[in-house]
């Protein structure tokens, strides 16, 4: 670590209380780390200025490094390189605090505590409680979603849905499943007075049978299973959506495991595995389950599940490479922090293709599952 000042714990408490600051004022304000610091440097210059002094005291050769490609970009451009490049590595301390604090709160069980419940206490009475799982999803009986947003109306407030659900993909469960019981998850800290603003190439690894679905031919005590992995290509120009999928989103595989137990009931599992792009050492999932108890021989198009969920597991630090060297196809894998972000129940069998196809990132590997699964791709969820 090179570094321009001694650094001594005072100025450690100086920049981590300044570090604090700056996190409350970006959630407050629902901007970005490098645009409140903009407006802080005309606001509250004598905060920012402390910081940098500070930061600039345990600086090393590395953040230097992950700071210098955003200098052309032009945020603080009026200021010396050397203060530029320390306020980028402020902002990414405070990205670093804001996303674990999000994460948290996205994957936090249902308390009273939490101000969602605080604002609206009539919504404690729509969870979803199970005997199996801590509360981490609610009643969608009573909720107006907004059209084009990723909010819901409640009791003349708005409420966030999880920024892993497809609002499009809502509408259409609504429409098409008028009966099922649906529950989704709801950003237990935020609620609104006014309406917000919404802020490669593949390979298969491990083959499925591709007529599985069909007929529902997997016998009691057998289970099969697949994974697509993501390879980018040399350069953007052999397949640009690859390129971009594996290098700007980070995705990296799709895998399935389909099992049915000796008791007959028959259970599908497929996740999506993603390591975000930037400096969280991170591996996400987006996870889909679903069971039917409809036995081996009953056509796809007369079987139903008895519930269908979406899920989101969160595998930080080393847990994350860990997962990716795992197959769900393969047995057990690495226990991820997990929160369901939506369930129905008592629908239609052939629904999961659509429902997936919404649900999950990857266009490229979602193709290339559909077409493993010897069917039509379904039309695009409205």
């Amino acid at each position: 670590m090179s570094t321009s000042t001694p650094i001594n714990e005072n100025s450690l408490e100086v920049y981590f209380k300044g570090l604090d600051e700056l996190v409350v004022e970006c959630q407050n304000a629902n901007t970005a780390a490098h645009a409140k610091l903009e407006v802080l440097l005309q606001e509250n210059p004598s905060l920012v200025w402390r910081m940098v002094a500070a930061r600039k005291g345990f600086i090393s050769d590395s953040d230097k490094e992950k700071a210098s490609p955003f200098l052309p970009i032009g945020f603080f451009r009026d200021l010396d390189v050397e203060d530029r490049v320390v306020l980028y590595t402020i902002t990414f301390d405070a990205l670093e605090r804001i996303h674990t604090e999000q994460m948290m709160a996205r994957l936090e069980h249902y308390s009273k505590e939490q101000p969602l419940f605080k604002a609206l206490p009539e919504l404690w009475a729509q969870i979803r409680v199970s005997g199996e799982r801590d509360a981490d999803l609610i009643n969608a009986g009573e909720l107006e979603f907004v059209d084009g947003t990723a909010f819901a109306r409640f009791k003349g407030r708005f409420v966030e849905l999880d920024r892993g659900l497809n609002p499009g993909l809502l509408r259409w469960m609504r429409h098409q499943f008028r009966t099922s019981p649906l529950y989704v998850r709801l950003h237990p800290h935020r609620v609104f007075d006014e309406l917000p603003r919404s802020l490669l190439q593949e390979a298969i690894i491990r083959p499925i049978d591709p007529n599985w679905w069909t007929t529902l031919k997997v016998y009691p005590g057998n289970k099969d299973g697949l994974a697509h992995e993501l390879f980018p290509p040399a350069t953007p120009k052999e397949d640009l959506e690859s390129w971009w999928e594996y290098h700007a989103k980070g995705i990296r595989r799709l895998e399935m495991s389909v099992g049915r137990r000796n008791r007959g009931n028959l259970s599908v599992m497929i996740e999506e595995l993603t390591r975000p792009v930037g400096s969280h050492e991170e591996v996400l999932g987006l996870c889909v389950h679903m069971d039917t108890d409809s036995a081996v021989g009953t056509a796809a198009l007369d079987a139903r599940l008895n519930h269908l969920d979406l899920a989101l597991n969160w595998y930080p630090g080393a847990d994350g490479e860990s997962r990716l060297n795992q197959r769900l196809d393969a047995g057990m894998v690495q226990t991820a922090t997990r929160s369901h972000l939506l369930r129905v129940e008592g629908i239609p069998f052939t629904a999961l293709f659509e429902i997936t196809s919404a649900f999950f990132t990857s266009r490229v590997l979602v193709r290339e599952w559909l077409s493993a699964q010897s069917f039509t791709i379904p039309p695009a969820t409205p």
